[in-house]
């Protein structure tokens, strides 16, 4: 089991996020994954390098290795063949299924795998639900699996208890946790909403 929710970062930059990234991790959340699909190399390393060395265990960048290794993070999370080559025992590994066939394929190579959507989105207009909860219930309870399952896709604090009956092993939000106003982020908001959710997992622990 996942202790605490893990966070995605919205694809954007912010005027304050590593502030609000540094103020999740203070407030319980152990895994924070880095995701800037369309971000260039000097942005990156600006965001990366703002983050004190204390929280960068906390951080799973997507894709990049390198920046993994160079600023000391705590996990990778990249495609499934990607993984299979990566020879850094220290880093977690992460990868993303859409379907169960997906989280089989990951077994034994990734720590952790996201399945989406379990729900609606919440970030992701037009992004429905590909699963029916039942044919995930008896997956996720008739089988012995190494790779944690992590639901992902419209997870909010009123779905929490769906989620651990179905039997997932972890939560993982981007909608519904960021509050932003004018390229800023409200951290005293999204910290509250963040700890909402985690309160609502760990009372089903």
């Amino acid at each position: 089991m996942i202790r605490t929710p893990i966070i995605i970062t919205l694809p954007g930059f912010y005027d304050n996020e590593t502030d609000a990234v540094c103020a999740l991790a203070d407030a319980g959340a152990d895994i924070i994954h880095f995701r800037k699909p369309d971000a260039g190399e000097e942005n990156l390393n600006l965001w990366l390098g703002a983050i004190p060395e204390n929280y960068r265990d906390n951080l799973t960048i997507h894709y990049r290795i390198d920046l993994a290794e160079k600023y000391m993070l705590g996990g990778i999370h990249s495609k499934i063949t990607d993984l299979k080559t990566f020879e850094n025992p220290d880093l977690r590994k992460s990868t993303s299924c859409h379907s169960w066939e997906e989280v089989e394929n990951a077994e034994g190579i990734a720590d952790y795998v996201f399945l989406s959507p379990v729900f609606d989105s919440v970030s992701k207009e037009g992004y429905k639900s590909a699963f029916d909860h039942g044919f995930l219930k008896e997956k996720l309870n008739g089988i012995n699996i190494r790779t944690k399952v992590v639901a992902l896709g419209g997870i909010a604090s009123d779905n929490i208890g769906t989620i651990k009956d179905i039997g997932f092993d972890g939560v993982a939000m981007i909608g519904s946790i960021w509050s932003v106003k004018e390229n800023k982020i409200d951290i005293e908001k999204t910290t509250a909403n963040y700890i909402k959710i985690m309160e609502e997992w760990q009372k089903k622990l």
